[in-house]
């Protein structure tokens, strides 16, 4: 497991992602960067290029 630390920056912008109310869709994804950074994220698709 991982340990992901924060910048002053970042945890400006989490005040932001509660306001929004996509703070619990963030601390998901943070969960499967610390369980492995070089997973495929379930919830993200394919990006492709035009």
């Amino acid at each position: 497991m991982f340990v992901i630390r924060f910048s002053k920056q970042a945890e400006k912008d989490k005040k932001l992602l509660k306001g929004a109310g996509l703070e619990a869709k963030a601390k998901s994804l943070l969960s499967v960067i610390a369980e492995n950074p070089f997973q495929k994220s379930p919830e993200c698709g394919h990006i492709t290029t035009m």
